[in-house]
């Protein structure tokens, strides 16, 4: 029995990766009809002058529109 791509996540959690847009870490993911999708936290831009209200954007992709990434958040 082979294991198919779909049934082994690519990225794994707190991994950083980026896409268009910008870059993140893995929070969490999971497997849907059409493979799997990520929620993915970016990263922290420099603090806004009016300070920080709550927790930084958490967006939702699938696979193939992420990449892996060495930079920091």
């Amino acid at each position: 029995m082979s294991i198919s791509s779909r049934t082994v996540p690519r990225f794994c959690k707190d991994q950083l990766v980026g896409f268009i847009g910008g870059t993140g870490k893995i929070r969490n993911y999971h497997l849907e009809l059409g493979g799997w999708v990520y929620f993915v936290e970016m990263a922290m831009g420099p603090k806004p002058s009016f300070g920080r209200m709550g927790c930084e954007t958490t967006i939702v992709l699938p696979e193939m529109d992420m990449y892996l990434t060495h930079s920091l958040m």
